[in-house]
């Protein structure tokens, strides 16, 4: 059995007292509690290698629940998931409102998930062991009767949600698909500094979006470096979070280069193609072009002697 992390027990804690107001009462009888599972999901139809992040959440009336264990981890009923990424923290409890009643709703797993083909995809949950902290009177025979908690425990069945995977529409010939769905912007910076002749210098092409980047994947760059630059070496750095709810990609370049020319030259577009699930089109995103104003490696000796 998987226990829940301390993080998130701490802020199931952290709510209770949060929300508490006076305790239940004394002779309260855990199966008139309301509990139940649910999932959260940004939206129940996708497309192909689309990352969307799925959540199961406590959903109780209950002001004191201690913790909650679950059994496994959400799985497909039928098939595979081609990203199956868990968060490290699901979120905050929260107050909403099921049939009129007030409720605590308690993220408890988020994974970051996608599919390699199209269909009707159905995500069940695992069982979870809810213990609740019940306000009892403990007859201490010391300080005699004095308010306490007991602690009892309710097994809750696993849920499913169903999840419509569509296939992507053809692209254009002339596209060059990076395989990525989600929104991307790119862009190139340059580090302040001279840039002098034949000496080299550094460039950073930076792609970032909210959705996957594959490991062999790079934008269009080669042909940013043109006349009068040499690319003598190109570094990557990948890195993945989850923010608000989706998963961020960014993909740094590293681009070390050598202006063999004393003039004005200019580090042309880079770009990067992918589909959007928003406008349900492939787009183009395109960096704007760095210009440079090479000196000579003169003007640097007469900077060294003065």
């Amino acid at each position: 059995m998987v226990k829940i992390n301390r993080l998130l027990t701490a802020v199931l804690l952290t709510a209770t007292i949060a929300y508490s107001h006076g305790g239940e009462r004394d002779n309260f009888d855990i199966k008139r509690a309301y509990m139940a599972l649910e999932f959260s999901v940004p939206e129940n139809v996708i497309y192909i290698d689309q990352p969307t992040a799925v959540t199961v959440e406590l959903v109780t009336d209950f002001r004191t629940v201690q913790s909650a264990v679950p059994s496994g981890e959400i799985r497909l009923d039928k098939g595979e998931f081609s990203t199956n990424q868990k968060v490290d923290y699901a979120g905050n409890p929260y107050e909403d409102y099921r049939d009129g009643r007030r409720v605590i709703v308690y993220p408890l797993e988020t994974r970051v998930v996608s599919f390699a083909d199209k269909g009707n995809k159905k995500l069940v949950s695992p069982e979870y062991k809810v213990a609740l902290n019940i306000p009892t009177i403990i007859n201490d025979p010391f300080w005699g009767p004095r308010r306490g908690y007991r602690t009892e425990e309710r097994v809750l069945k696993p849920q499913s949600i169903n999840i419509k995977v569509k296939d992507l529409p053809q692209p254009e010939d002339d596209l060059n698909f990076s395989g990525s769905v989600g929104e991307f912007g790119i862009q190139t910076i340059l580090p302040k500094g001279d840039i002098f002749v034949n000496e080299e210098a550094t460039v950073y092409i930076i792609l970032r979006g909210t959705g996957l980047i594959g490991a062999n994947t790079m934008p269009e760059y080669r042909s940013a470096f043109g006349e009068g630059i040499q690319l003598r070496s190109v570094q990557e750095e990948r890195e993945e979070r989850f923010d608000r709810g989706q998963l961020i990609n960014e993909l740094r370049l590293e681009c070390t280069f050598i202006p063999t020319e004393r003039k004005e030259i200019i580090i042309g577009e880079t770009h990067y193609d992918f589909f959007n699930p928003v406008t349900k089109q492939y787009e183009r995103v395109t960096s704007e072009p760095v210009k440079i104003n090479v000196k000579s490696s003169t003007a640097k000796r007469e900077r060294l002697e003065i």
